[in-house]
């Protein structure tokens, strides 16, 4: 995907490798455990982070330096975060500034087998509702900035719908303040000056507004700012996980039913999910599996028992010839 490259060329410069594994148990508990290999500071941002503590869960988290090979960089870090002791809620991580997913496990007991359901749904980033003009420029040369444009527009005219909701300011005002916008927008297309959205949106409002700047309130930048910052914060974030890939694995009691990945292994009953950024950039990336454990002791007593009637019942039939 043009706009995966478009920021790698621009924004990244390393990758995470991050290795979710889930272990199912008999009982219908599971633990959790997090390797995430790269560079010390892409481990420590925030578009993936590993569980911390909580009410019910406590989890164990060390990072370390790996020793460098001739397949890793000398600046090799891993971080791994284990589940503490095993749990059957349902995680659910919800904070946008973050990878947004949750993990479900459910047993199902029937009398003779029991049913185990993984499921887990990693939240789509909605570019293309979010950027809603980016489409166009995805067939763009990777050294063209031209996406930078859609991109921040989406984030300094979501600031000001967020301002409004609180300001007392007329809709004539607004609709001003629009107006500037589009016409700064538009200037920069046609000049092709791409390079003036190459930072933070509050400069960036701040050149846009500066024709204006005697009608706007006294404190409008200021306090415009931490709205502008949060939108800014989540593209960070989409940002961030451009080079991050992700691998989740289950393994599950039983043997398999039904499920939707990309491999497992049959023998050790290990489903195995991959998916980077172009896999949840415009939808969410589902994961589900079933398997299913059957009762050998009940089902060889039902044998027996019915064993054990059937031959009674013979042995009064031929008692009576």
């Amino acid at each position: 995907m043009r706009f995966l490259l478009l920021f790698f060329c621009f924004f990244l410069s390393s990758c995470v490798e991050n290795l979710i594994h889930i272990s199912v148990f008999s009982n219908g508990t599971y633990t959790i455990k997090y390797n995430s290999i790269g560079d010390k500071k892409d481990l420590e941002d925030n578009d993936f982070i590993h569980p911390t503590d909580s009410e019910n869960l406590y989890w164990v988290s060390s990072i370390q330096k790996k020793e460098s090979t001739q397949f890793e960089a000398l600046n090799t870090w891993e971080k791994e975060t284990i589940l503490k002791t095993p749990t059957k809620e349902k995680l659910i991580f919800s904070n946008s500034d973050n990878m947004q997913y949750y993990i479900e496990v459910e047993k199902r007991d029937y009398y003779f087998y029991s049913d185990y359901v993984f499921k887990s749904t990693i939240k789509s980033l909605e570019i293309d509702k979010k950027y809603s003009n980016i489409n166009q420029y995805l067939k763009v040369d990777e050294d063209n900035l031209s996406w930078l444009i859609p991109s921040k527009e989406y984030i300094i005219k979501s600031s000001i719908e967020d301002y409004r909701m609180f300001s007392n300011e007329s809709d004539i005002f607004f609709e001003r303040l629009n107006n500037q916008l589009s016409t700064y927008i538009e200037y920069a297309k046609d000049k092709e000056l791409e390079e003036k959205f190459n930072k933070n949106s509050s400069l960036i409002i701040e050149d846009a507004f500066r024709p204006i700047l005697d009608s706007l309130p006294k404190n409008f930048f200021k306090d415009l700012k931490p709205k502008i910052d949060q939108f800014e914060k989540e593209f960070e974030k989409n940002t961030a996980l451009m080079l991050d890939s992700f691998t989740f694995s289950v393994s599950l009691p039983g043997k398999l039913y039904k499920n939707n990945s990309d491999d497992f292994l049959n023998g050790d009953n290990i489903i195995y999910w991959n998916f980077d950024f172009d896999d949840i950039a415009f939808k969410d990336f589902k994961m589900f599996a079933h398997s299913r454990e059957v009762d050998s002791f009940k089902i060889q007593s039902l044998i027996i028992l019915v064993i054990l009637i059937l031959s009674v019942a013979i042995w009064k039939q031929s008692k009576k010839k």
